[in-house]
């Protein structure tokens, strides 16, 4: 992992950013609860439907047809026709992509696939004090008097001598090549508000458009005792209404303390429908859901936390996924520079899309494009470097968070500011 994978080596195998290593722990352990006769939930053996639609999703990768990922699977035999067979479906696809099966790209899944294969079958959940927003703070440090946080770009113009930023309050601010790191769903309002001045060309644009953020809320749900199997870290539970609030995390167990923590996920549609309640509501339908699953004794939640990026006018979502619409050509042209304007971030890329590790690598790539044409040869000696076709581990979903801006930004600058 530490030569495949370069935010795996700065958080666990590095000493760069710590003097241990960034505190986690795998989680591997999931089990279904379904509703028996009497409609209350008891955990369920689903091995043969797991087994089955895993079967089903590798074949699916040999199917070149220009079609959704849902059609393929059909093809392939897959009938998502019980609720068991639904949550399934949702706990390995929707979870991951925070969309449907159906809504979704096969050539983009399979150029995705053929890039990289994730390794092992867990996920790394970071339970550190420090956090995960550490590395980034870890990698900004020797350039901290050159980063500016907190400035407001209200729009971009470029010519082919050089690159400006209108920066709120501040005017304009100007360099040799600028480096737009803004989310899938900051591009598609620029485009929409005319907020690039310079010239786009249509693949660009087109790219830019059918791109797609997804949706995808994580909710922290805290209780003054665990009355949840502690011995599991992902529960799902099955549900007419697929998507709703139909998975509890409790990887927060591993969070020095031990408080009684859960992660509830919505995705998509849900997402959005979400992001429209308050506070309140949300935690009243919280506790609905988990009377239903647990019964009407549990106590009550004594609060909940979440970020509503969808809503946020800087990151309009949580990440990019693999949209239906979007070729696997026009997927390439996001990263194409239009002269002096590099577009780059996790939403570029053709693999790892919608991680961090695809935002760190596609920021080096622009940098070291800017370097070379203002020939230039200084390389980070202090970065782990990006390999073509690599490894990362599958905690790569887990990473899918739109800390990728932010950090994206700071790897760029330190390659640029050396």
């Amino acid at each position: 992992r530490a030569s495949g994978y370069p935010i795996w080596t700065l958080a666990r195998d590095s000493s760069k950013c710590f003097a241990d290593v960034l505190n986690g722990q795998y989680s591997s352990k999931y089990e279904y609860m379904d509703t028996n006769s009497t409609g209350q939930y008891n955990v369920v053996d689903a091995r043969s439907v797991t087994e089955e639609f895993d079967k089903l999703f590798d074949k699916i990768f040999e199917n070149k047809s220009n079609i959704s990922v849902g059609d393929a699977l059909r093809y392939e035999g897959w009938n998502p026709d019980t609720l068991l067979k639904q949550i399934v479906e949702w706990s390995k696809f929707n979870y991951f992509y925070a969309t449907t099966s159906d809504r979704s790209s096969l050539p983009l899944l399979i150029a995705e696939y053929d890039q990289y294969k994730f390794e092992g079958e867990s996920d790394f959940m970071v339970t550190d004090q420090r956090g995960y927003v550490s590395i980034a703070h870890c990698i900004a440090e020797p350039i901290s008097n050159r980063i500016e946080l907190g400035a407001v770009v209200t729009s971009i113009d470029w010519n082919d001598e050089c690159f400006c930023a209108h920066v709120a309050g501040q005017g304009r601010v100007c360099g040799d090549y600028g480096i737009t790191t803004f989310s899938i769903g900051v591009l598609q309002n620029f485009l929409e508000n005319g907020q690039f001045n310079g010239t786009l060309s249509r693949r660009k644009i087109d790219a830019i458009k059918y791109s797609e953020m997804a949706v995808y809320h994580s909710i922290s749900v805290g209780f003054p005792s665990s009355f949840w199997n502690t011995n599991t870290d992902i529960i799902y539970r099955t549900e007419a209404r697929l998507g709703y609030y139909p998975v509890i995390d409790t990887s927060g167990k591993g969070i020095p303390g031990s408080p009684a923590i859960v992660l509830m996920a919505v995705t998509g549609d849900e997402a959005k429908r979400v992001s429209g309640l308050t506070k309140d509501e949300i935690y009243d339908e919280i506790m609905d859901v988990m009377r239903l699953w647990y019964g009407s004794d549990i106590p009550n939640a004594t609060d909940i936390e979440y970020y509503d990026w969808y809503s946020d006018e800087f990151y309009r979502g949580m990440f990019s996924n693999i949209p239906l619409n979007l070729t696997l050509e026009e997927k390439e042209n996001l990263a194409v520079p239009e002269g002096r304007l590099y577009v780059s971030g996790e939403g570029v890329m053709v693999y790892s899309t919608g991680t961090v590790h695809a935002a760190y690598c596609s920021g080096i790539d622009s940098a070291t494009d800017i370097l070379e044409k203002k020939g230039l040869s200084e390389r980070s000696t202090f970065l782990p470097k990006c390999e073509d076709k690599t490894t990362p581990p599958s905690s790569a979903y887990s990473m899918r968070m739109s800390l990728i801006t932010f950090i994206m930004t700071l790897f760029s600058l330190f390659l640029l500011l050396l």
